[in-house]
């Protein structure tokens, strides 16, 4: 089948593989994307929709998985066709069936306008558009199967290997008899190839023999046979085969199995230990339950020791659910994890402006899909006021990662706000974080209005701390708008609020506020007087955000005054602060402010090649430029035209355009580019695999298990058995030692 998919692209760009639930459909497509990822030169890219509830966010979710960043006021489906046009690519969509519509509506703009992307999609049903061909998908092979003749049986069966593989890591011997294999061929028959079940299956061979497994699949097709005709039999075979393992675990377990099935992506400890204990589970079993999951494969465990996370097989998920429901405890199970979720976002919140707010974006990124699904739980239920708090408690989070998301769900919210139970609290401060972020995506009419009534309700409330930051934020739209006298005056009664009280948060605000009016204005001095009196503050507090943002506005003040010696340091210390946060509007405006700075200090090739850089990524975002850059930027191209020529300077914007975002960073910060690690297995006489030293290398780089299995078009569980190879031939027991290897031994002298 592998042949036939990568034969089909030669005549079609959209191809969907279809099936029922279990049959190895995704490990199909991965299969298929690993082998096409040579021919495709921007690559292959794995998008799992599984976890995605929402149909407006199958965009999002895409440009998210392509590393697009969403802070522009385009709408994602329009960020993504810009970000595709001119490359040549595979997407692989999986898990379709739930978002079917949405999805065919995505790729049919996506054929239309990138002619050099090609789709992959896996789902129950087709996608129904013109130009897909459609692949059913079997369950694994049984050919090969005659018995005839001794030692052959089974031989070329996909469905045999693969219950014998997954025997073997349960720990189960086979002894190699003819006997044996015939066994092991009649129970592929009987569970028609399907890989789940298979799996599931071979668990089972830790405690029972292969008679006693073929006998009680036998009875359950006995009892099976009287039930619903209706259903198929591949359905029958994967229900049969769930329910009796499920029969099998103990009622905590099966407890603990039905809660887990409010999770729609992957899950931490902490998050399952809350769900399990709000709705009856002592938490000191939790783990353990947790464990003995794992360990018959209801649960499949995903990245290392250090941060493990847990997901259920969507199959699973399925099965679980129905059984939550049919036990009445699906109202209980899901107020216990929108209450989890909504107080992680709170916590979140409280960092954002301290040293943990790396760490907090991060997890947030990890934590998406099941935060989408508490926000979704609670917008047209009783627990709205949550979620009116839980989506402006997210603020940092979406100017940072999600802006055009953000404004979607914030205006969800304020749309829906009949079903508010009076919380006006929280509806201000959600009707704040929608001016903000309509600031950041610089739509000055839009923030007017929300900005108007968060500030009526905070005066209404007494709520000063909020009142000074609405405030600041209507200062920096008037700024915006050339309002500079109407600027001054909120900012002047911003800070006489503030007086009061001790609030970070607030004083950080303020001072962005202050510094931005006079950057508007030109104003040097009163920039510099902001960087030096909240700069210290900002480093002893740990709020980076705050301190590249001062960083940045002294240096753009700097180059205003062609004082470009002193504004490259500040520059540079801004976007080695970003790069840790990941935030790509403030790396397109740092990369453009350290462009100006090399054309001012007469470093023309290089200020060319970071303008180049510059205008990638902001095709990438589609983040639109401050007013108070376009000057400095016009500048910096004509210094560079008037020094080089036209015809070098477009050479040399085109070669920046073609660096990745990490390596235009290096660029700017004057990184040494890092050697190439040499990983042909002859290169150096190694212990490990071509694949292996590949993985050592990604390790070496700091990637974790998801971010190389990303890169490598590999499965997080494969990366895992890759790392655990390495760290057994080499004889050593951490990440950090296969670093240090790599660097001793791979490395060139």
């Amino acid at each position: 089948m592998l042949a036939e998919i990568k034969a089909a692209f030669a005549s079609t760009r959209l191809m969907t593989l279809v099936g029922p639930g279990g049959v190895g459909k995704t490990r199909l497509a991965l299969r298929a994307g690993a082998d096409l990822q040579r021919t495709m030169r921007d690559g292959v890219w794995f998008i799992d929709l599984a976890g995605l509830e929402d149909p407006h966010l199958v965009a999002k979710a895409v440009i998210s998985s392509l590393g697009v960043a969403d802070q522009s006021g385009q709408w994602p489906t329009s960020l993504l066709v810009s970000h595709l046009a001119s490359r040549e690519a595979l997407l692989v969509l999986d898990n379709c069936e739930h978002l079917l519509d949405a999805v065919a509506v995505l790729a049919d703009v996506v054929l239309k306008e990138a002619a050099g992307v090609r789709l992959l999609a896996t789902s129950r049903q087709p996608l129904g558009i013109s130009g897909e061909r459609v692949v059913q998908v079997p369950p694994l092979t049984l050919q090969g199967e005659s018995i005839a003749e001794p030692g052959h049986g089974g031989a070329h069966s996909e469905a045999v290997a693969l219950l014998e593989a997954r025997a073997t890591d349960a720990g189960v011997q086979l002894d190699d008899s003819d006997a044996t294999r015939q066994r092991l061929l009649e129970i592929c028959r009987r569970l028609d190839g399907m890989p789940l079940a298979l799996e599931l299956a071979a668990v089972r061979l830790r405690t029972i023999g292969l008679d006693q497994l073929l006998e009680r699949l036998s009875d359950r097709f006995a009892v099976l046979t009287g039930g619903s005709r209706a259903a198929l039999p591949r359905q029958q075979t994967l229900l049969a085969t769930i329910d009796w393992s499920h029969d099998l675990l103990s009622g905590t377990e099966a407890a603990l199995l039905r809660r887990l099935a409010v999770f729609p992506s992957d899950m931490g400890l902490d998050a399952v230990e809350a769900v399990a204990t709000q709705t009856g589970i002592d938490r000191e079993t939790v783990l353990e339950l947790l464990s003995s999951l794992i360990e018959k494969s209801f649960v499949t465990r995903l990245g290392q020791t250090a941060n493990a996370r847990y997901k259920l097989h969507e199959t699973m998920r399925e099965y679980a659910l129905i059984k939550l429901r049919e036990a009445e405890e699906e109202r209980a199970s899901i107020n216990a994890f929108v209450t989890f979720y909504a107080d992680m976002c709170e916590v979140a919140e409280k960092a954002a402006q301290s040293p943990r707010l790396v760490e907090w974006l991060k997890r947030m990124d990890v934590e998406a899909d099941n935060v989408r699904a508490s926000l979704a739980h609670c917008l047209h239920g009783p627990d709205h006021a949550m979620g009116v708090s839980m989506v402006g408690s997210l603020l940092w989070y979406w100017t940072a990662r999600a802006t055009s998301e953000g404004a979607y769900w914030l205006d969800l919210y304020l749309e829906s706000r009949d079903a508010d139970c009076g919380n006006d609290a929280a509806m201000a401060r959600a009707l704040f974080a929608r001016g903000f972020v309509s600031m950041v995506l610089g739509d000055v009419m839009s923030a007017v209005p929300v900005l108007d009534e968060a500030e009526a309700k905070a005066r209404a409330g007494s709520d000063s701390p909020l009142l000074a930051r609405i405030l600041s934020v209507s200062a920096g739209i008037r700024v915006m708008s050339g309002q500079l006298e109407g600027a001054r005056s909120q900012l002047r009664e911003a800070k006489m609020l503030a007086q009061g009280f001790d609030d970070p948060g607030v004083d950080a605000m303020l001072a962005l506020t202050e510094g931005f009016i006079a950057l508007g204005e030109a104003d040097v001095e009163t920039v510099g007087r902001v960087y030096t009196e909240w700069a210290p503050r900002a480093r002893d507090r740990g709020d980076l955000q705050t301190l590249s943002y001062l960083l940045s506005s002294y240096g753009f003040s700097l180059l205003q005054q062609d004082r470009a010696e002193q504004a490259g340091p500040l520059l540079q210390e801004s976007l080695g602060i970003e790069r840790r946060l990941e935030n790509r509007d403030m790396i397109l405006y740092v990369l453009d402010g350290l462009a100006s700075h090399a054309a001012m200090v007469g470093r023309f090739q290089r200020s060319a090649r970071l303008l180049g850089a510059a205008e990638t990524l902001q095709a990438q975002t589609g983040i639109r430029l401050m007013p108070h850059m376009e000057p400095v930027l016009a500048n910096a191209r004509e210094s560079i035209a008037s020094s080089l020529g036209i015809p070098a300077l477009k050479l040399e914007t085109q070669a920046g355009k073609r660096m990745s975002t990490d390596e235009a960073i290096a660029f700017a910060l004057d990184e040494k580019k890092p050697a190439r690690i040499d990983t042909r297995v002859d290169a150096k006489v190694t212990p490990l695999s071509k694949r292996e030293l590949e993985v050592a290398a990604l390790i070496a780089e700091g990637m974790s298990n998801k971010e190389i299995g990303s890169r490598c078009f590999l499965s997080e569980r494969t990366v895992e058995t890759h790392v655990s190879n390495i760290l057994n031939k080499l004889g050593i027991n951490s990440r950090v030692e296969v670093a240090g290897w790599v660097a001793r031994e791979l490395s060139p002298n």
